[in-house]
């Protein structure tokens, strides 16, 4: 898939320093973990979808003795992954193929990943997520708030990225078995100096009606 060849070398270039310069959204998202973590008790498996380096999600999480499993589709972040959060594990793999069994996870969390993937494909993404989950799971995540979708020069290079409107992100949600317990708006300024807005959404999987 082309959009995903270009954003894996995207990030294997570019990718820590992109993640180090968003320190105010990565500090954003531990705070946002906290409603998580009251809902799910220690030691259960959480998977962070996207998970970069590992920081600071994945280590966050490892060290509050939850069983981590972090996936990203590029090499060379998993790989510092593995250095800077070793009581994790870390697997090369995207999104769009999840190769895990249904009820596999307690919690789901993805940030800063959504928004790398074609909106055609993510109806099939969030219903993957559903499988995965153990009933009643968690799902935390992060997408851009907007109407634009294609190839953007971020960084110095072309990156895929795309956008949602709240009512799409809301229909998708529910078309794929999720209830939300809540949304909240997150606003930063990129490198460039422009304004980019975040809607996080913290969901549930509905139970399965018999």
């Amino acid at each position: 898939m082309k959009s995903q060849t270009i954003t894996r070398k995207w990030y294997d270039e570019t990718g820590e320093r992109c993640l180090r310069f968003y320190k105010k959204s990565r500090d954003n998202e531990i705070i946002q973990l906290k409603d998580l973590l009251e809902k799910i008790p220690r030691k259960v498996r959480i998977l962070d979808a996207g998970c970069g380096f590992g920081k600071p999600v994945a280590k966050f999480l490892s060290q509050k003795g939850y069983q981590v499993t972090g996936i990203d589709i590029s090499s060379k972040l998993i790989s510092q992954a593995r250095k800077s959060t070793p009581k994790a594990k870390f697997k090369i793999m995207s999104m769009y193929d999840l190769k895990f069994p249904a009820r596999t996870f307690n919690a789901i969390v993805s940030f800063f990943a959504l928004l790398h993937l074609e909106k055609s494909k993510v109806q099939r993404i969030f219903k993957n997520f559903n499988k995965i989950l153990k009933d009643r799971g968690y799902l935390l995540f992060s997408v851009n708030r907007g109407k634009k979708e294609g190839y953007f020069e971020f960084l110095g290079k072309k990156v895929f990225f795309s956008e949602f409107t709240k009512k799409e992100i809301e229909e998708i949600l529910r078309r794929s078995g999720f209830r939300i317990i809540w949304r909240r708006d997150f606003f930063f300024k990129t490198p460039e100096g422009s304004k980019e807005h975040q809607l996080y959404y913290f969901v549930q999987k509905e139970k399965v009606r018999k």
